[in-house]
Order: structure tokens, then C-alpha cells, then sequence
């Protein structure tokens, strides 16, 4: 069995620290040998969570965001972390209608179908008052 080293970092869930946050994604897939288009929609598709985290998690109070990296050997994967309120983003899995007007499309959703979309696995839980979301694709 191999050794599995996680990094971790933690910012202040606020829009103007994304673009720190997203400095620091960059840079740990950069190290990585994933085919640049499927490294860019991986980008994506963490910044995308990270949006919906800084937007919608802490309601009238602010809150952390813990951001980490680990490798299998077969898997890059980045656990995302905060302590706002329950939101199992799995549970909200639909296909968008794309081709509906947009009167006529279901507010909601879409970031969530493209993350899914844009990775390989996706994994949700909630433990104590946190929300862990684990994004990974292969490596």
C-alpha cells in the first residue's frame, strides 16, 4: 500500500479570494500530466463549486473554505470543505432541458450537472455541521 500525501489550505469563503484560491488550483494541476482540455474543465468545474460555496453557504454570517489535494496514484483529487448549511449537491444531478427557452427553464442546476459533467468522480458527505465534496479525475 502506497503513501498518500493531502495538502491542504484554507481560505475565507469570499468572492474576492477565489482568485487566490484558484492561483493555488492552477498551480497543483499544473503538476500534473492530464491532457490540458480535461485539465481545464477540472479547473472549472472546482471553481464552479467553490462559486456556489462563497454564494450560498454561509446565509447572513461569513465562514472558511478548506481546499485540499491528494493523489492515488489513479486519481488527482481535490476535497472541498466548508461549515455552512447542508447542501448534497448529488441529490440535484438533472440533466438541464438547454434547449428550453429560458422562460421556460428551471432556475438552479446547471453548475451542478457541468460539475458533474467535467469530472471523473464526485463524492458528497456530510460529517459533524461540514459539508466535504471530493472532485477527482483521472490521472
Amino acid at each position: 500500500m502506497g503513501f498518500i500525501l493531502e495538502v491542504c489550505i484554507r481560505y475565507v469563503a469570499e468572492i474576492s479570494k477565489l482568485g487566490e484560491m484558484m492561483k493555488w488550483i492552477h498551480c497543483v494541476l499544473e503538476c500534473y500530466n492530464i491532457d490540458h482540455s480535461h485539465k481545464c474543465k477540472f479547473e472549472i468545474a472546482i471553481e464552479e463549486t467553490l462559486i456556489n460555496i462563497i454564494n450560498h453557504a454561509y446565509v447572513n454570517c461569513s465562514g472558511n473554505v478548506e481546499i485540499c489535494y491528494s493523489d492515488d496514484g489513479n486519481l488527482l483529487s481535490f476535497k472541498i470543505t466548508d461549515q455552512g448549511i447542508s447542501f448534497n449537491p448529488l441529490e440535484r444531478i438533472n440533466k438541464p432541458n438547454v434547449s428550453a427557452s429560458i422562460d421556460e427553464r428551471v432556475e438552479g442546476g446547471l453548475g451542478i450537472y457541468f460539475i458533474h459533467q467535467m469530472t471523473d468522480h464526485i463524492d458528497y458527505q456530510r460529517i459533524g455541521n461540514s459539508n466535504i465534496l471530493t472532485l477527482s479525475k483521472k490521472i
